[in-house]
C-alpha cells in the first residue's frame, strides 16, 4: 500500500517552495555483503572454531581440516625440487665443460649442443618442482578455512570428524554477513516513477534519485534511519505488477537494522518550483 503526504519548506523565511510529495512503500533490509564459505579441501573436520553469532574479522580461522596427508604433499613436493635443484647445477657444470672442451676443439658441437638441451631441460624441470611445492603448500592452508570477509557468522553446516567431499549441491559451511552498511529495497510502480520524472522536470532517473530522501520507519515504531538516497533502481521490470527495484545503502553501525526486517520508507521527492529550481 502507498501512501502521499505533502509538506511546505520556507527557505529564508521569504519564499515558499512547491510542496514536497512523500509516498509511503513497504521495504525490506538485505545485506550488501555476504559470503558463503566453502571448503576447497577434503577430509575430515577435526576443528571447529566459531559458533553462530559470533564476530569475526577477515582472515579468521573458522575450522580446519585433518592436515596430515596435505602436509605429506608439501614434504615430497620439497623433496623432489631438492632432487631438481641438483640435477640442475649438474645439468649446469656439464655445459660449462662442454663449452671448454669445445673451445679447446677437444669437443664436437654435438657434444655441446646436448649439453645446452639438458641444462634447459634441467631448468624446465627444476620450474616445475617449484610450482608444484607452491600448490603443495597452497592445498596445505586450504586445510584452514578462513572467513573471506568481516563479519557475524550464520548458523554453521559443519560437524567434527565430518569427512568433505567436493559435492556442487552441498550446502555451505558457513555464512559471513556483514551489518554495516545494509540495504534498503522497495518496489515502485513504473508507471508512476515516468509520472515523477515529468513532474519534477529530470531528465532520468538517476536525476530523479538525487531529489528522494528517504526515511525508514518501523511500523508505528521510531524512525531508524533518516535522509538516505537511494542509489539507483533495477533494470527489469517485475512482469506481475510492473515495478521497479528501487535500493539504497544504509549505515548502520550498532546493527539495529537486520537483513529480513521489514519497515515502512518514507520517500520525499522534491518538486519543481515554478523558477525552475528545487527545494
Amino acid at each position: 500500500m502507498r501512501m502521499v503526504f505533502l509538506s511546505l519548506t520556507i527557505l529564508s523565511g521569504l519564499s515558499v517552495q512547491a510542496p514536497a510529495e512523500t509516498l509511503e512503500f513497504e521495504g525490506r533490509i538485505e545485506a550488501v555483503n555476504r559470503a558463503l564459505v566453502y571448503s576447497r579441501a577434503e577430509g575430515r573436520v577435526d576443528g571447529i572454531y566459531v559458533t553462530a553469532g559470533d564476530r569475526v574479522a577477515k582472515g579468521a580461522l573458522l575450522a580446519r581440516i585433518e592436515p596430515d596427508l596435505a602436509e605429506l604433499a608439501v614434504a615430497a613436493a620439497k623433496a623432489e625440487l631438492d632432487r631438481q635443484e641438483a640435477l640442475l647445477v649438474r645439468a649446469k657444470d656439464k655445459l660449462q665443460r662442454a663449452e671448454r672442451l669445445s673451445q679447446s676443439g677437444a669437443s664436437s658441437t654435438v657434444a655441446l649442443q646436448d649439453a645446452r638441451t639438458e641444462q634447459q631441460l634441467a631448468q624446465a624441470e627444476h620450474r616445475a618442482a617449484r610450482v608444484a611445492l607452491d600448490r603443495a603448500r597452497i592445498e596445505l592452508e586450504d586445510t584452514n578455512i578462513r572467513a573471506p570477509l568481516s563479519g557475524i557468522v550464520e548458523a554453521p553446516q559443519i560437524g567434527l570428524g565430518v569427512l568433505l567431499e567436493f559435492d556442487a549441491g552441498a550446502p555451505p559451511l558457513f555464512e559471513i554477513v556483514q551489518l554495516d552498511p545494509v540495504r534498503v529495497v522497495y518496489e515502485v510502480p513504473y508507471a508512476e516513477r515516468l509520472a515523477q520524472l515529468a513532474r519534477n522536470g529530470a531528465l532520468s532517473t538517476e536525476a530523479l534519485l538525487q531529489r528522494v530522501r528517504l526515511d525508514l520507519v518501523l511500523p508505528g515504531g521510531p524512525v531508524l534511519a533518516e535522509d538516505i538516497t537511494p542509489q539507483a533502481t533495477s533494470v527489469r521490470l517485475n512482469s506481475d505488477n510492473g515495478t521497479v527495484l528501487v535500493w539504497a545503502e544504509v549505515p548502520n553501525p550498532d546493527g539495529t537494522l537486520r537483513p529480513g526486517m521489514r519497515l515502512t520508507v518514507h520517500s520525499e521527492i522534491t518538486q519543481q518550483n515554478q523558477q525552475g529550481g528545487t527545494q
